[in-house]
């Protein structure tokens, strides 16, 4: 099952997809926020030119577990987003995933300049891949 992770930004959205198999998720491009209207047709349509069958978008959760309004920013484009694809979406915890990604590319001595250029679609990436291997714990 090929998925599409979506880490979602005020100014970008991190992408990521997963091969066909569902099993190793990769990053992929950045997109410029332009309103979530505009951003709900830009996924869609990598959605579709990826061949995914499923938008996973990562949900700000709190560390105590409680939403805030960067959880409700991102159940709005959530609605937005699910008007106009045709693939099923569905949120996942995205906590600390930035942070993981900051970490993770400053040991790989990426610079300042390069961390802040890929830095939302690697946590796209870290998200999307903590999703895929929830599901083959669970065998599906």
């Amino acid at each position: 099952m090929r998925a599409l992770g979506i880490d979602m930004g005020k100014v970008r959205i991190g992408t990521a997809v997963c091969d066909p198999a569902g099993i190793v998720a990769t990053p992929a491009k950045v997109i410029e926020s332009k309103g979530h209207k505009k951003n709900a047709l830009a996924v869609a349509e990598l959605a579709d030119a990826v061949g995914a069958e499923l938008i996973v978008v990562g949900m700000p959760v709190r560390m105590d577990g409680t939403e805030g309004p960067a959880a409700e920013f991102v159940k709005r484009f959530v609605d937005e987003l699910r008007a106009v694809s045709k693939t099923a979406v569905l949120t996942w915890d995205e906590r600390l995933t930035s942070a993981q990604a900051q970490k993770l590319m400053i040991s790989a001595d990426v610079s300042r300049k390069g961390r802040k250029e890929a830095v939302d679609s690697m946590a796209a990436a870290i998200m999307l891949q903590s999703f895929l291997d929830s599901r083959s714990l669970k065998g599906s």
